[in-house]
């Protein structure tokens, strides 16, 4: 059965929540330690932040560095792959990504 024109879904469907910010917090009922632990998670738990991304870095790695130090620098790039890790960094909307490729970890 569809629902009739004009209704929430529809105007739910339509709507633009590209400006909108999903703000996550802990559970609710959790103690302090509980939140302080959900708090670390969260800031090691992130995103890829580096252009190319790390799945692909590695490839271009063993290419341009060799074996042995493409696995060193995917390591420390996947470390390195958090907000904490990335805090230096300046992440922001215009800027998105990290440029570093495999040329970073070259002696």
């Amino acid at each position: 059965m569809c629902p009739p024109q004009g209704s929430d879904t529809d105007a739910v469907l339509q709507r633009d929540f590209s400006a909108k910010v999903l703000v996550e917090t802990a559970p609710e009922g959790a103690n302090g330690i509980e939140k302080a632990i959900w708090n670390v998670r969260k800031q090691l738990q992130g995103r890829d932040y580096y252009n190319p991304p790390n799945y692909m870095f590695f490839r271009l790695a063993v290419k341009k560095i060799g074996f042995v130090p493409a696995v060193f620098a995917t390591l420390d790039r996947i470390t390195r792959d958090s907000k904490i890790g990335t805090y230096q960094e300046h992440v922001t909307a215009d800027h998105p990504y990290i440029e570093e490729g495999p040329e970073a970890y070259r002696p």
